[in-house]
């Protein structure tokens, strides 16, 4: 059985439309290989669900169509088909959560579960106010935290809507594990705000145990200046509490950081008693 440090769960492709570069994807294995991993699961974005947005998407945060969601199948495949080297790589899928859009997203599930080995169940957009708010993104966040009256409401809302994703009802095919669930706190280094509140952390890292999920243990909030943190890092206390299941991932969306940041001090102080969600 692999080690919990040995697997990149999280990781992008040359078929994300919001991929920081074109590196094919031999380069993110090569990359995999040079950092020691013995496997690799691409997890891309599931295609937006929503037609005509309330709110206008990012234009740099766009998800592949269903054309582009098939290319990607079909390029994993053969690419691992004629690849002979030391990582087992996987076809995963990061899901967005979409309040309001449950049946949509369920169905589109339906349709594309049957490729999928992995899947990340994720909250990018908050809903309030008869609106949408990207969180994902600093740059969106000034905008929600406004709208919202405060940091601190916003922080509770986010948390809601991971809760609502936990006990949305998406079918057979829905993702067993929570994509950077606490990527709110993105920008805590701005805004106080965005607190580890222990009474909602606690209150979410039961119902994940309950419900039989596990977390991502995201590098991506290492590498955000106003953060400094991995996204899972607030619920580990609790992951231990409950004996909660984790998987490392870099959310990759370029080659380079492929296993990037696996030995950081909140994973090698707690590897332990870290627990891989493949065991």
């Amino acid at each position: 059985m692999i080690k919990l440090y040995e697997k990149d769960g999280h990781v992008h492709s040359p078929y994300c439309p919001h991929r920081y570069t074109d590196d094919p994807i031999s380069d993110y294995i090569s990359e995999a290989e040079k950092n020691g991993l013995k496997e690799l699961t691409f997890a891309e974005h599931m295609p937006t669900v929503c037609e005509g947005f309330p709110t206008p998407l990012p234009i740099n945060f766009k998800n592949p169509d269903m054309e582009g969601i098939l290319e990607y199948f079909d390029g994993i495949k053969k690419f691992r088909a004629s690849y002979k080297g030391p990582v087992k790589i996987n076809i995963g899928l990061e899901v967005d959560y979409m309040d309001g859009y449950e049946e949509e997203t369920k169905e589109m599930l339906t349709s594309l579960g049957h490729e999928v080995e992995e899947g990340i169940l994720s909250v990018h957009y908050l809903k309030f106010g008869g609106q949408y708010y990207y969180v994902s993104n600093i740059n969106y966040v000034d905008k929600a935290v406004e709208d919202a009256g405060s940091a601190e409401e916003l922080n509770r809302i986010y948390y809601e809507t991971v809760k609502k994703s936990i006990l949305a009802d998406l079918g057979p095919y829905k993702p067993k594990r929570l994509g950077h669930c606490t990527i709110i706190r993105m920008g805590h280094l701005r805004y106080p705000g965005f607190a580890n509140d222990s009474a909602i952390l606690d209150d979410l890292a039961r119902l994940i145990k309950r419900e039989g999920l596990s977390i991502d243990l995201n590098m991506q909030g290492m590498r955000n200046d106003t953060c400094r943190e991995l996204f899972g890092e607030p619920l580990l206390p609790y992951a231990k509490k409950y004996d909660i299941a984790v998987a490392l991932g870099s959310d990759s969306h370029r080659a380079n950081t492929v296993g990037v940041g696996f030995d950081a001090p909140a994973i090698t102080d707690n590897i332990s008693w870290l627990r891989p969600d493949w065991r």
